[in-house]
C-alpha cells in the first residue's frame, strides 16, 4: 500500500501526472511545510532563549544540530490518516531546513527564509545577550541542522498495527 506520503515524491516523478494535479499537491505540500516551519522556528527561539547559557545545548546546536520533536495523536484511521500522512512529509522536509542566527540590530529586525525547496536557510535574529553567548562558529555565521522527528501516539488498538508502516 502506498502512503500519502509517498504519493508526493511518485507525482513529482510521474510525467503522465496532469501538471493540474501536481500543483495542487505542491500547493498541498507547501502549505503544511510552512506550517511545520513556523512551529519549528518558534520551539527552536523558545529552547534558545531559555538554554543559550548551557554549554551542553550550545555544544549540540554546533556539532550535531537541533532536535526539533513534533508530536501528534492523529488516528491512521479515516481522515485522520491523511493528516498524519501530511504531518509526516512536513516533517520530514524540516531535515531540508538550516538555521542561522543573527545579531538582531533591533527589535524590528525580522527573519528571512531563503533557499530552495529542498535547502532552506532561516536567518534568525536573536539578541545582542544571546547572540554574544554563542559557540563562536555559530556566531561566525554557522548553519544549525535540523534533526526532524515526528512521535506518534497509538490511540486506538488498530493504530499500533499502522504506526510500524511510518517506520
Amino acid at each position: 500500500m502506498v502512503t500519502q506520503s509517498l504519493r508526493f515524491h511518485l507525482l513529482e516523478l510521474d510525467a503522465a501526472v496532469p501538471s493540474s494535479q501536481l500543483q495542487s499537491v505542491k500547493l498541498r505540500k507547501d502549505i503544511v511545510v510552512s506550517q511545520a516551519l513556523t512551529a519549528l522556528v518558534t520551539a527552536f527561539h523558545c529552547m534558545l532563549s531559555s538554554k543559550v547559557q548551557s554549554n551542553v545545548f550550545c555544544h549540540q546546536l554546533t556539532e550535531v544540530g537541533f532536535l526539533a520533536y513534533f508530536e501528534c495523536l492523529l488516528n491512521t484511521q479515516g481522515n485522520e490518516k491523511a493528516m498524519l500522512e501530511d504531518m509526516y512529509v512536513a516533517v520530514q522536509e524540516m531535515g531540508n531546513v538550516s538555521l542561522k542566527l543573527v545579531a538582531a540590530h533591533s527589535e524590528d529586525d525580522h527573519l528571512v527564509i531563503s533557499g530552495s525547496r529542498t535547502a532552506i536557510v532561516v536567518e534568525l535574529p536573536v539578541s545582542r545577550f544571546i547572540f554574544e553567548m554563542l559557540p563562536m562558529p555559530l556566531q561566525w555565521g554557522g548553519l544549525i541542522s535540523v534533526i526532524p522527528v515526528l512521535l506518534t501516539q497509538a490511540v486506538i488498538p488498530q493504530q499500533l498495527q499502522d504506526v510500524t508502516a511510518f517506520g
